[in-house]
């Protein structure tokens, strides 16, 4: 007769879980890239408390190029106006959301923090003001997981406006294999070879009908830019009463 199958308690299992995550973190911790990840994770939480800290100081006012704004598309009846974006800065999504508006290049023709710190050269570290650049080289998209490597770190999101498709630099995720199954709207910063995701991190079931539409719309009529569809899908997510919370350590972004 064969031996039943031992049931293990939640609190072995638990035990197991902690150990396989710090076998797992450990073998990590030993790879080149992401010891050149956790630098430039470094870097960035170093640079936004900088920033955020000029921000609540009053010390940053958006500018508008005016010549721009004359030589680009209108954006008609889709118009997004930022100062009347409700945006709740007691939660961390809101203060991430703001960032999202006024940290990085959200429009051609709208100053932003990091533009103003490169051209008042901010920064004395080399490699602060090589990372400036990154961030102002970075963009926001919708994406979905295509494949994920748990030993590597890695996940590969694929552009659903685009359809190509980038590796990135992500513990939390890479290990979710293949039940990860939602759209993240998030930033993507490459710095030194290394990309990994920033900012707010909307995530959103793949069969909802609003950002469906939303995808439709923009595939139509992408003229108004991603940070037309980040405004429109962050207030979605906000309304939304069953909106997906991130778990802590499921995601890096930040």
């Amino acid at each position: 007769m064969a031996e039943e199958q031992r049931q293990y308690t939640d609190e072995e299992l638990e035990a197991m879980l902690v150990l396989r995550n710090g076998m797992r973190k450990r073998i990590l911790d030993r790879k080149p890239h992401i010891k050149e990840y956790y630098k430039a994770r470094k870097l960035h939480a170093e640079v936004l408390d900088s920033m955020s800290t000029y921000y609540y100081k009053g010390k940053f006012e958006p500018k508008v190029d005016m010549e721009i704004l004359a030589q680009s598309e209108p954006y008609g009846e889709n118009e997004y106006k930022i100062d009347s974006i409700d945006i709740d800065l007691t939660t961390r999504l809101g203060i991430f959301a703001m960032a999202e508006l006024s940290i990085y290049k959200s429009m051609p023709h709208l100053s932003c923090i990091t533009e103003e710190y490169i051209q008042k050269k901010h920064f004395k570290q080399p490699e602060k003001e090589e990372f400036l650049q990154s961030m102002m080289d970075s963009s926001t998209g919708l994406f979905e997981i295509t494949g994920t490597d748990s030993y590597e770190g890695t996940v590969t999101f694929r552009n659903v406006l685009t359809n190509e498709e980038q590796q990135i630099v992500d513990i939390g995720l890479s290990d979710t294999g293949g039940r990860f199954k939602d759209h993240i709207f998030t930033r993507i910063i490459t710095y030194r070879g290394i990309s990994f995701n920033a900012g707010p991190a909307l995530i959103f079931k793949k069969e909802d009908p609003y950002v469906k539409k939303t995808i439709q719309w923009m595939k139509q009529e992408p003229r108004p830019g991603m940070i037309s569809m980040f405004v429109d899908l962050y207030r979605h997510y906000m309304d939304d009463e069953n909106r997906i919370e991130i778990k802590k350590n499921e995601i890096s972004g930040g």
